[in-house]
């Protein structure tokens, strides 16, 4: 019995090559979707973690501009390991014409046990005078191994050669230098500091070992930078793509399991007489049953292998791509394990699919599946062809749309599958939306400045480059000064010393600050401090305390949303020597900022980084279109598979019906237009019913992805952009099913009447 129930079904998938090809896509693009996501959440944070462990990083980095202060820290209990001090500067570089700021550190020649790069390409330095360049940095200024960066200026010049280029877990701008340069480019306007790396015994203790160490000095002097806070910092863009890469995987599991279910739904109706042959020579209905769901499952395994390769490919792909932009060790590609979890879950996937209908086709009556032979007929008119006659529609619509809905479970299945592709289209539209108000407005993302200045210049010397140009209109100092609440809760103050009205940030509720003691907070420092609008939150600063009015919840994207902006005379005298500033600056509505972008940097010498906000925005934009237009992508060809199953299945049944029209006179192209209608109304209801779902999974998405800003900066698309896709849906389908219509088209009356 086995060997003949292989027969059968070796026999039906050769019989309908298209049909069989079509279904094994449908389950190669789900199990390849199902392979990305399940290597993504294995290696969500294994890039940052894989640099981490290469390089010994350090669970805590402490710096100061006192040896001794960072020599207390070392000494601090739980420390398993340090390096340190070693000399930090951060110097003005040239390189080819260009100029730009580098953080140089000064590493000790030999083994570091702590905190040492990750040599990428080239040589780690070995003598004074050579320099290993941090990648993301050689990367942005097209700098190579052998390449020459005068560093600093006036008599502490020197020229430094590129000999490495490398990656820390911990740094992200700068490189690494003889301690002897680095103690040598320091000046009066370059200030020297010191920073020792921890590794702890336990490094689940090490946000409470930094508030422990930021506390040795009362005046806030010794700043601290934890490796879990850096590392989701650094996992941030990945998490995102993963949210997106599950949900979409979700989608098109579902959109499989309708397509299969469609499929085997469609068998059964137009091979019920096979059927009832099977059952009339023995076979049990938990046989037929069984047989049914044994095809799809031979089936899915001969199309499995193309699934497989093509998702661990993409996987590996992303994967890398992750690893690159950190300069971490490439991840390996997808086990055999994982792939094996994928393979089990589709073809678990497959069977439950199929289950409910081919256990319908077992029980069905053999003198019942005999005698219907092809499929039933109703003596009913069909309701989609009543309100099409009574829309007065032309007769071929209302023929193909009476066929498309013929079978209700399949058109419910159909429906369902282009429904949810519409829906990722939706998502994307929303994507698309959000993107460009965000670029429209950069105070959602907590930069209202149409321009980020930073120099190793004297603060006055940029006060003066910039008052030169006539085109700014505004200009604030901002410093980024870690506060603490009650229990040590950390507030990332954005501190401007500059008129507050000039920049305004992105106010939610309430209002923005707008005199001294008057702070705005984000979500989620107002959640952290419990504290609403009105309340005066207590927090400490520089070692002392200070009192701080909440006049309102700005929007606020880093840091969870611990966020705060307030003016430096809210805070207490020598603050501002916590942070170098950077400075924000506005020009002139008819102002071009990226003209006045280069102005800047060339008046400055090569001693100005300028950088627009949008940029940043941009780069994040690029890196995830790829990943959000690619699951559309995938959707749309599981929903035209779909489709283009269902327009086939709806053919076969009614290949007598399309003989009768061309008996009595209709042309090919009559034919066609019937097939492109029911295609045309499926696809209706379909993006009716999709583009809302989608809507509301973007936002439900944002939401969960970003929940500190999400809420705030998610966005639609205008209203008539909605239509406007119900349109191209409907075009897009009636293309589709355009290709289906050539079957009907080659169908002869005589071989097709031949049995009335």
């Amino acid at each position: 019995m086995l060997a003949a129930g292989l027969r059968v079904i070796r026999a039906d998938l050769r019989s309908r090559p298209l049909y069989t090809a079509l279904t094994g896509l449908v389950v190669a693009f789900a199990l390849g979707a199902l392979v990305v996501t399940l290597h993504g959440r294995a290696t969500l944070d294994e890039p940052y973690d894989r640099l981490f462990r290469a390089t010994d990083g350090a669970h805590v980095t402490a710096i100061s501009q006192s040896r001794d202060d960072l020599a207390r820290i070392a000494a601090l209990p739980g420390v398993a390991d340090f390096e340190g001090p070693r000399p930090l500067v951060r110097v003005p570089v040239r390189s080819g014409g260009e100029g730009d700021t580098l953080g140089l550190i000064g590493l000790a020649r030999g083994h570091s046990s702590v905190e040492r790069p990750l040599i990428l390409a080239g040589r780690a330095g070995r003598a004074p005078g050579e320099l290993v360049l941090q990648r993301e940095f050689a990367r942005e200024h097209g700098i190579t191994v052998g390449d020459t960066l005068a560093a600093g200026v006036g008599t502490t010049r020197r020229d430094l050669r590129v000999v490495g280029i490398g990656a820390a877990a911990g740094s992200t701008d700068g490189g690494w230098g003889d301690p002897a340069d680095v103690l040598g480019l320091a000046t009066a306007e370059q200030p020297l500091h010191f920073g020792v790396g921890v590794r702890l015994t336990d490094p689940g203790a090490s946000k409470a070992f930094a508030l422990r160490a930021a506390r040795t000095a009362p005046d806030g002097s010794v700043r601290t930078l934890e490796w879990r806070a850096q590392r989701k910092e650094r996992s941030d863009d990945s998490r995102r793509l993963l949210t997106i890469l599950q949900t979409t995987t979700v989608l098109a599991l579902l959109a499989a399991a309708f397509t299969l279910a469609t499929a085997i739904g469609g068998r059964v109706l137009a091979q019920r007489r096979q059927i009832g042959l099977l059952r009339a020579i023995g076979l049990t209905p938990s046989g037929v049953t069984g047989l049914l769901v044994a095809h799809y499952l031979v089936l899915a395994a001969l199309a499995a292998p193309f699934g497989l390769a093509g998702g661990a490919f993409v996987a590996e792909r992303l994967s890398a791509s992750a690893a690159d932009a950190l300069g971490a060790p490439a991840h390996p590609p997808p086990s055999a394990a994982l792939l094996l979890l994928a393979l089990l879950v589709a073809l678990a996937l497959v069977a439950a699919a199929t289950a409910l209908p081919a256990w319908r086709a077992g029980r069905m009556p053999v003198q019942a599946a005999l005698a219907l032979g092809r499929g039933a007929t109703s003596a009913r008119a069909s309701r989609v062809a009543l309100l099409a006659r009574r829309l007065r529609l032309p007769v071929v619509v209302g023929v193909g749309a009476k066929d498309a809905f013929a079978q209700r479970g399949r058109t419910i299945l159909t429906v369902s599958s282009l429904g949810l592709a519409a829906a990722l289209v939706a998502t994307a539209m929303g994507f698309e939306a959000t993107m460009d108000r965000l670029a429209t407005d950069p105070a959602l993302r907590a930069q209202p400045y149409d321009m980020r200045v930073e120099s190793s210049l004297p603060a006055a010397e940029v006060d003066r480059l910039l008052a030169r140009r006539g085109e700014v209109t505004a200009v604030a100092r901002v410093r980024e000064i870690v506060m603490t609440g009650r229990g040590g809760t950390e507030i990332h103050a954005r501190v401007l010393d500059g008129p507050l009205k000039a920049f305004p940030y992105a106010i939610r509720d309430g209002r923005a600050a707008r005199a001294p003691g008057e702070a705005t907070l984000g979500r989620g420092a107002l959640e952290a401090l419990n504290a609403r609008i009105g309340d005066e939150v207590a927090l400490r600063v520089a070692g002392q305390p200070v009192s701080l009015r909440v006049v309102g919840r700005h929007v606020e994207p880093d840091d969870d949303g611990r966020g705060a902006v307030t003016s430096l005379s809210s805070l207490p005298a020598g603050t501002a020597r916590l942070d170098d500033p950077y400075w924000g600056v506005r020009v002139s509505p008819g102002a071009d900022p990226i003209l006045t972008a280069a102005a800047l940097a060339r008046d400055g010498r090569g001693r100005l980084d300028v950088e627009r906000p949008v940029e940043s925005l941009e780069r994040e934009a690029a890196d995830m279109r790829p990943v959000v237009y690619g699951t559309v992508a995938l959707l749309i060809v599981i929903a035209a598979l779909n489709l283009l199953t269902t327009l086939g299945l709806a053919i076969r049944e009614r290949e007598r019906d399309y003989a009768v029209l061309a008996s009595v006179g209709a042309t090919p192209r009559q034919v066609r237009a019937v097939v492109i209608a029911g295609g045309a109304a499926l696809a209706l209801p379909a993006a009716v019913l999709g583009l809302p779902l989608g809507a509301w999974i973007f936002m439900l998405v944002i939401g969960a992805t970003d929940p500190a800003d999400g809420p705030d900066i998610r966005t639609l698309p205008a209203w008539w952009w909605y239509p406007l896709a119900i349109v191209a849906a409907v075009a897009l389908t009636a293309a589709i099913s355009a290709l289906a219509s050539r079957a009907a088209t080659r169908i002869r009356p005589a071989p097709a009447l031949r049995a009335e």
